[in-house]
């Protein structure tokens, strides 16, 4: 199709910005609406042999869309995979605090903050 070239050349010209947009705003990650417009692209550049699109910009986001959702897709299967992370040991520094803690539980502890005789009356919370 001796057009098609030139409508595509257009399309990405005046819709790729709204495209980008519009995934960038439903997947909350630029990154990804980048790539999946760039693949659409780079199937709509493939795809000359083929009747061209009446629409190419409404083509290239739902070629976009569906990239997107497999980009989604593939992050969420491979982050499955993972084992969650283990605790970090502690630090000899933390042993000695945690066996020098005064006071163990933290709500006593913020009571205790809250009526301090250095604090002002108005300013004590807990009294």
């Amino acid at each position: 199709m001796p057009g098609s070239d030139s409508r595509l050349a257009q399309a990405v010209r005046e819709a790729g910005g709204r495209i980008t947009t519009a995934l960038a705003a439903r997947f909350r990650d630029f990154d990804i609406a980048e790539e999946a417009f760039a693949f659409a692209c780079a199937q709509a550049a493939e795809a000359k042999s083929r009747e061209p699109p009446r629409d190419y910009g409404a083509w290239l986001y739902a070629v976009a869309l569906r990239r997107a959702y497999d980009l989604g897709r593939r992050a969420r299967v491979r982050g499955a995979d993972r084992p969650p992370m283990p605790e970090p040991e502690a630090t000899p520094e933390d042993l000695v605090l945690a066996a020098f803690e005064p006071i163990p539980d933290e709500r006593l502890r913020l009571i205790f903050t809250c009526c301090h005789p250095a604090l002002a009356v108005e300013a004590r919370t807990a009294s």
